[in-house]
């Protein structure tokens, strides 16, 4: 069985493209450590932003339980540090895409964090995921700022995540994807899906719940794309880059705590799904 647009059912279909078929992957094997060259996996990401020493870092994957590739990007909660990396013309202008990374967060603060965008460096266009601690839970949110018309979104269709009784267990890897689909030139829909190690879809479009809606509610991100509505950006063409990082948000904690991330890949030709990268 394959997931459907408007259904919930899953199965292992979703093997994902070939390696030739990636626009852009990286999954920090070139070293472990803190110099330009782990962080940056060999200049695959070619932008660094903030202060990078002190928030990211390359670790061996099997210190925290991650077996896939050899190595990962950790991200450190450092109080207002932060610290970020972009990879520039990471797809065409306008050009629908697919994305695909692994995760896992062990960072409980509350305070939110935006650590996967399109344009990292500068006026932020979109953030696929994004997290925000509760102890043993974490929330993964998307945030949008521009409407289709280009002016700014605001409460309650800014910011859409699974409802808090269905947030995700901290210390624990999943997988996340989307799909960035321009129904213009200048406005897209993003579809969302979170996925477990076992490739269980956990989260899609229809659980995915505008700001403070109640779980039953019918205000998921597929009824406001189905109304129909979409969004759009300040700049279209920034939205060719990527990035991923901590921007260093005003109250965190400097507690030390990490979440990391493996194996991104972006492609032009399909869902990757669990494809080695």
């Amino acid at each position: 069985m394959m997931l459907t647009n408007g259904g919930r059912k899953v199965g292992r279909a979703n093997r994902g493209v070939t390696g030739g078929a990636y626009q852009f992957s990286s999954n920090w094997a070139t070293a472990t450590g803190t110099t330009d060259s782990a962080i940056g996996d060999g200049g695959k990401w070619n932008t660094f932003w903030c202060t990078i020493a002190d928030v990211l870092s390359v670790i061996a994957g099997s210190d925290i339980g991650w077996t896939r590739t050899a190595n990962v990007l950790r991200v450190k909660v450092a109080g207002g540090t932060c610290g970020g990396i972009e990879r520039t013309a990471a797809v065409p202008v306008s050009t629908s895409h697919y994305g695909r990374f692994f995760f896992r967060n062990d960072e409980p603060s509350g305070t939110h964090n935006h650590p996967v965008t399109y344009n990292h460096v500068g006026a932020i266009q979109l953030v696929p995921w994004a997290r925000q601690g509760n102890g043993a839970t974490t929330n993964f949110f998307m945030r949008t700022y521009y409407t289709a018309a280009g002016g700014s979104t605001s409460y309650p269709t800014n910011s859409w995540s699974p409802h808090s009784s269905q947030w995700l267990s901290t210390g624990v890897w999943y997988r996340f994807e989307w799909h960035m689909e321009y129904i213009t030139a200048t406005t897209y829909r993003v579809h969302p899906r979170i996925y477990n190690m076992a490739g269980t879809l956990l989260h899609d479009e229809n659980s995915y719940y505008q700001s403070d809606a109640a779980l039953g509610s019918g205000l998921t991100l597929k009824a406001f794309y189905d109304a129909p509505n979409s969004f759009g950006f300040s700049d279209v063409n920034l939205a060719t880059r990527v990035g991923v990082g901590n921007e260093g948000s005003t109250g965190n904690p400097a507690d030390g705590d990490h979440w990391y991330h493996a194996e991104y890949a972006l492609s032009l030709t399909g869902w990757i799904g669990d494809a080695a990268s």
